[in-house]
């Protein structure tokens, strides 16, 4: 049997590299499998094999959007996001609107905004 230093459970040392190895840090679980790493968010299912990666995705539990659209009332909580949707406003928009002028790059986009002209 082996004794791992970052375990408080012995396990066999042939099981030593596939056993799950749990550890708390600054309140986040960190997991490891057969040698990989992975930070594993504690109010959702998100993982991910750096750390820096979870601390953002925390961001999306607080609540917080401080990057908004300066073409439009969106906000987000990642930087990266916010990029990806300004770009949607850059692209043609072929999806039309068959009551008023507005125009949409996503079809998604046009379908709910034709609702608010349906709705009572």
């Amino acid at each position: 049997m082996k004794k791992s230093n970052r375990m408080s459970k012995v396990v066999p040392a042939g099981m030593a590299s596939i056993t799950l190895m749990m550890q708390l840090e600054n309140g986040l679980a960190r997991k490891r499998a057969r040698g990989v790493s992975h930070w594993m968010c504690r109010q959702c299912n998100y993982t991910t094999r750096h750390r820096g990666h979870l601390n953002q995705h925390m961001v999306v539990h607080s609540g917080k959007r401080p990057f908004v659209c300066h073409l439009c009332p969106m906000a987000f909580s990642r930087r990266a996001t916010l990029a990806n949707h300004v770009q949607l406003h850059d692209r043609d928009k072929k999806f039309l609107c068959r009551f008023c002028p507005m125009a949409f790059n996503i079809k998604s986009a046009l379908d709910q905004h034709i609702n608010t002209h349906l709705a009572p």
